[in-house]
């Protein structure tokens, strides 16, 4: 129980399979840790979900080439996540928080699925981003300079939301807003 695996700081951690990774889903009792300090690759296609954790933790840099990485739990963030062209990061449940030094950088997609999402400081970005059903909130201000669907979901917090690329609202979901948003 409570199981946990750092990679560390220049360590390199492939995703190359085309199962899931759990980490200590033992009777449900979901207690494991990953903490990146390293480089975690995903280039393999498909959905991959890392799950059966109680925090995935980014202090280095996450690369998606190919698929998805679905992340199954919340976590605390200062590193990198980067996705490919046709790539994806989904943040699908739990709460994550994107601290000083978060960065979400690539021609591919930014997911947060159902998860909260807290921007904890000024945070900018050119990547697609996608908001289908979770929180997005925070006091920090967020700048989306590429694409933002919004499909559901709450927008929330006392920091500015600035979008300068296209927006796009779509689906049947709740949308609800609670903070500044410039457009």
């Amino acid at each position: 129980n409570g199981a946990a695996f750092t990679n560390e700081v220049g360590g390199t951690f492939n995703i190359a399979t085309t199962g899931g990774f759990t980490l200590n889903a033992i009777s449900g009792n979901n207690t494991g840790s990953f903490s990146n300090a390293g480089t975690l690759n995903k280039a393999v296609a498909g959905t991959r979900s890392v799950t059966g954790l109680t925090a995935f933790n980014n202090s280095g840099t996450v690369s998606v080439t190919s698929g998805t990485l679905q992340l199954d739990s919340g976590g605390t963030h200062s590193g990198t996540f980067d996705s490919a062209a046709g790539a994806s990061v989904l943040l699908n449940t739990g709460t994550h928080d994107l601290n000083a030094g978060a960065a979400i950088n690539g021609l591919g997609l930014f997911q947060v699925g159902s998860a909260t999402v807290n921007v904890n400081s000024n945070l900018a970005t050119g990547s697609t981003l996608a908001l289908s059903n979770g929180t997005l909130q925070g006091a920090g201000n967020l700048t989306l300079n590429g694409l933002f669907n919004w499909s559901g979901g709450t927008i929330a917090g006392t920091g500015l939301l600035s979008t300068t690329g296209t927006t796009t609202l779509s689906g049947l979901n709740s949308k609800t807003l609670q903070r500044n948003w410039s457009n």
